[in-house]
């Protein structure tokens, strides 16, 4: 997703609408705006919202330290489909 898709109802409708018109096929998610995996509540929300959609969460592998950083977060969030980029 663009670095400007921020964490909302909206954003998370949008990424379950995504699920729905891909009908059976996997899909993976690039979440690119840091504040999706903020410590805490925030990111238990997305990962949440990620597996009950069965969306793949693609953890982004940028150095670390910049304001465009995200946090480095391994978490599994579909059974059917694994990215590594």
């Amino acid at each position: 997703m663009p670095r400007d898709f921020l964490p909302s109802l909206e954003s998370e409708a949008r990424l379950a609408e995504l699920r729905q018109r891909a009908g059976d096929r996997p899909v993976a998610v690039e979440l690119r705006h840091a504040s999706w995996m903020e410590e805490g509540a925030r990111r238990e929300r997305t990962l949440s919202h990620l597996r009950a959609h069965d969306l793949a969460y693609v953890m982004v592998d940028a150095p670390p330290g910049f304001a465009t950083s995200m946090p480095r977060v391994a978490a599994v969030t579909s059974e059917r489909l694994a990215v590594v980029r």
